[in-house]
């Protein structure tokens, strides 16, 4: 498990309990209220704005990462880092209509990170990068 490094030495188990969860579920993306429900469902009493409330702690820690999918959908949360065994960099490509998520590795986009750098002094998020717009489902309809 990742250590959680924080500026006060007061961690919570219910940062612990979502941290330990995003780590079995590494590479996959869950709303506040799936995280709430699935600890509950493994027996610990946690509520939604708790679960909220740590997210946004470990995400100020870097250990994880908030993707907004489509316009009134609830924020999904993922472990920042390494996605599954690979280690890869990946992207996120969001559908603003329907709120479609889905990772993709390219090789075109992995020209993209060292342009924003030198051009730009900005560096990218190794694992966690998300690119918005319309799927093809939505892009056609008419």
């Amino acid at each position: 498990m990742k250590t959680v490094k924080s500026k006060s030495s007061y961690v919570t188990k219910q940062r612990r309990l979502i941290l330990s969860f995003l780590e079995e579920e590494r590479g996959r993306h869950y709303s506040t209220l799936e995280i709430a429900e699935q600890l509950k469902e493994r027996g610990e009493s946690i509520g939604q704005a708790t679960v909220y409330r740590s997210l946004e702690k470990l995400e100020s820690e870097g250990l994880a990462c908030r993707l907004y999918s489509g316009e009134g959908q609830p924020a999904c949360w993922m472990l920042c880092g390494k996605d599954g065994e690979s280690g890869e960099r990946h992207y996120h490509l969001v559908c603003r209509k329907c709120g479609g998520l889905t990772h993709i590795k390219c090789e075109y986009l992995e020209k993209l990170a060292p342009h924003i750098f030198s051009e730009h002094g900005f560096t990218l998020d190794p694992f966690c990068n998300v690119l918005y717009g319309l799927c093809r489902d939505c892009s056609s309809e008419k």
